[in-house]
């Protein structure tokens, strides 16, 4: 999954496997959980709310659209294992 290429998904920098770990890092995302956007801000309108919606939609139709088997791991419950998405909001 190194050649995602959408703005509402992070860019992956490297893979590393060290033993019985393996990492993933990907480019600093410079903004605050939406948890912490709310501590700060209080709720979102309706209008920042339609927009933050259409951007997540983008990023996961991008992420759906690329998803195959290989993506999922047969644990309890079933996990994507090769997609870690993190969503930012920008202060």
């Amino acid at each position: 999954m190194l050649d995602l290429d959408h703005p509402g998904i992070p860019k992956y920098e490297v893979a590393l496997d060290s033993g019985d770990s393996r990492f993933i890092l990907y480019h600093f995302i410079d903004g605050v959980s939406l948890t912490q956007y709310f501590e700060c801000f209080g709720k979102l309108d309706e209008a920042q709310s339609v927009g933050a919606a259409i951007d997540l939609y983008g990023a996961l139709s991008y992420l759906h659209a690329r998803l195959n088997q290989s993506s999922i791991a047969t644990s309890s419950p079933p996990m994507l294992s090769s997609i870690p998405a993190t969503t930012a909001w920008r202060l």
